[in-house]
This record gives C-alpha cells, sequence and structure tokens, in this order.
C-alpha cells in the first residue's frame, strides 16, 4: 500500500533544511527577546541615573542661592533700615551670581506684613507693591527657617517665577523676608547642561507637579501641569510609562529633591527607545530570510540531479521487466549507482538463465 502523504526528493531536501534552521531560528528568537529586554532594564537605568544626577544639580543650585540669600539677611543695612544702600548691595550680588542674565535674577526684601522695600528688577525710588504669594512669607515667619516656594506669578515681574525666601531676623522677631526670584530660564540651562542622549527629555516639576522647566520646549511647556497619570505617582522615585504632554506615548524614570521637594523626570518617547530593537529585528529577519531562500535555492539544485538518477533507476528497473538489460549509469550518488549496478547484474544473470 502506498502511502498517503507523497513528496519529491526536493521536498524532503527543503523540509530537511527547514529542520536544521529551526533551531537556529529559535535561538535567533531568544537572543532578541534577551536583547530587548536588557536594552529596556538599560534605558530605565540610565533614566533613572540621569534624574538623581539632575536632582543632586538642582540641589547644589538651590542650596548656594539659599546660602546666598542667608548671607544677605544678615546684612547690618537691613536691621538698620537703610533700604536703598542695600538695594545696591543686592544688584551687586545679582551681577556677581547672574552676569549674563541679571533679568532673570531678582533679590526682593518685603516687610512682615508682605509690603516690598526692596526689589532689584526696579530703579530705587519705584512704588513697589505688596508680594504676590503672602502665605510662603507668613510660612518664613512661623518656621522661621528658609522656604522655597513653587512657580507663582511675581508681583513685580508679573510672570511665573520660583524664589527662595529666608528669613530677616531682628532680636526675637522676624522683621522682613528675603527672597532670591528665579526667572523661567534658570532651571532649564541646568536641565540641558546634561547632554541627555538624542530625543531623550528631562523635566522638572515644582511640588504641585507644574512644569519649572524642561530641557526641550520649555518655553511651550513651562508652567503646564504634568499629565493626570503622573500626579497620581507620589513616591520619591520610580519608572514611569505614560503619554506625555505632546501625546506621544514615553517610558522613563523620575526622582524626587530632598532639599525642595520637586521631581525630575527624564524619559524619551518610546519609539525612539525601541528603534535600536526594531532595527535589529529588521536586521534579523532580513538574514533569517535570506537563509531560508538560500537553503531552499541549495536544496532544490542538489535535489535535481538526485531526482534525475532515481528517475533513471526507476526507467532501468521498468525495462528489466520486460526483458531490457539496463546499462550501468555512472551519476556519482554511490547508493544509486549500487542500485543500478545490482540491476544491470540482475539483468545479466536473468538473460543467462533464458539462454540457459
Amino acid at each position: 500500500m502506498r502511502s498517503r502523504t507523497r513528496f519529491t526528493i526536493r521536498q524532503g531536501l527543503m523540509a530537511f533544511a527547514a529542520a536544521l534552521l529551526a533551531p537556529a531560528l529559535i535561538f535567533a528568537a531568544v537572543l532578541l527577546w534577551g536583547y530587548s529586554t536588557s536594552q529596556r532594564e538599560q534605558h530605565e537605568q540610565d533614566a533613572r541615573n540621569a534624574a538623581h544626577r539632575i536632582t543632586e544639580a538642582v540641589d547644589r543650585d538651590l542650596i548656594s542661592i539659599r546660602a546666598v540669600a542667608q548671607a544677605l539677611a544678615t546684612s547690618h543695612l537691613l536691621r538698620e533700615g537703610r533700604y536703598e544702600a542695600f538695594q545696591k548691595q543686592a544688584e551687586e550680588t545679582v551681577r556677581t551670581l547672574s552676569a549674563d542674565t541679571a533679568s532673570e535674577m531678582a533679590i526682593v526684601v518685603r516687610a512682615a506684613d508682605g509690603q516690598q522695600v526692596v526689589n532689584t528688577r526696579h530703579s530705587w525710588g519705584t512704588p513697589l507693591p505688596k508680594g504676590a504669594n503672602l502665605q510662603a512669607d507668613a510660612e518664613v515667619i512661623a518656621s522661621r527657617r528658609p522656604v522655597f516656594q513653587d512657580l507663582f506669578v511675581g508681583a513685580v515681574a508679573n510672570r511665573l517665577v520660583v524664589s527662595v525666601g529666608v528669613p530677616v531676623p531682628e532680636e526675637d522677631r522676624v522683621s522682613h523676608i528675603l527672597s532670591i526670584a528665579l526667572d523661567r530660564n534658570h532651571f532649564a540651562e541646568i536641565l540641558r547642561s546634561e547632554n541627555l542622549p538624542q530625543g531623550w527629555i528631562a523635566t522638572l516639576l515644582d511640588g504641585s507637579d507644574y512644569i519649572v522647566a524642561r530641557s526641550q520646549g520649555h518655553e511651550e511647556f513651562f508652567g503646564l501641569l504634568a499629565p493626570d497619570d503622573f500626579r497620581t505617582r507620589r513616591d520619591d522615585e520610580g519608572r514611569w510609562v505614560g503619554r506625555d504632554l505632546s501625546g506621544d506615548r514615553a517610558t522613563g524614570a523620575f526622582a524626587r529633591s530632598g532639599i525642595v521637594g520637586w521631581r525630575v523626570f527624564v524619559a524619551a518617547p518610546t519609539d525612539v527607545l525601541q528603534a535600536p530593537v526594531r532595527r535589529s529585528l529588521w536586521i534579523t529577519g532580513a538574514i533569517i530570510a535570506l537563509l531560508i531562500v538560500l537553503s531552499f535555492q541549495l536544496a532544490s539544485r542538489f535535489g535535481r540531479p538526485i531526482s534525475k538518477a532515481v528517475q533513471g533507476l526507476a526507467s532501468s528497473a521498468r525495462g528489466l521487466g520486460t526483458g531490457k538489460v539496463p546499462a550501468f549509469v555512472p551519476t556519482g550518488l554511490l547508493e544509486i549507482e549500487e542500485v543500478s549496478g545490482v540491476l544491470a547484474d540482475s539483468a545479466a544473470e536473468l538473460a543467462q538463465r533464458e539462454r540457459a
């Protein structure tokens, strides 16, 4: 009985080639999966490290600004009420701290009731309003400690700023609050100086999750709230995957400042992170396809002479049944030549018997 499943020698060789390739393909798939996993873990670790580095840089900057504010708060000019002389001292301090961007920093002194008495954004003698963040002033007076203020609209600057407020002590009370206000571009330079990889973005968020600075698109996103699902994360550090304010799916990590409580989030669009993996998949897929095509071509090429030799052998066998003596045909294939030789010998023996 003939087998129901029938296939040619070429098809058999092709199947054999595919069977040989299968373990290699499985191994390649495992390697790709491992590579993808390791790349994802590496990206997350890099983002976490960058977030910590930027957080430390922001902390160092805020500590230095706080130290300057505390030093100015001890000036005898303030205790003596010589505000005009103190303003000159404060203006010189601003020029020293930020020679190229003096307009992005201001030193402000307010009385306990919030009335400004010194503001380096205006020349001496300009009428000054009350402060715009009296709640923070009340916190400084009550705690008698420095307070870092989140984004608020400055009373004189009339735009979003952040500031460091320190108490000006006078005997057993706080007579004034001295603050150093920082404009919108101050922290953006710190984020850009990190030199993140192409496509990566660092974002600095204040305690209320408003964007204080961004390494890319700073002007566009400054002052906006972070995405809703990110704001629900109240832990100090961790991994986050979601859609950023641009609508792109992003993957990154964040860390919280131990000085001011702000958070730094470093992320990249998921498409950017997956680009190397996709490129590896395309290259590997192309190599696999090439190997399969080459294997099938080789199987077809080597199967052609085998098939031809087997067909010749079958023709000889049919001739033997009609009394013809099959001739030995060299094919270069040992097994087929052996069968061909046996057929020729058998035909000769039969012919000899018939003659006998």
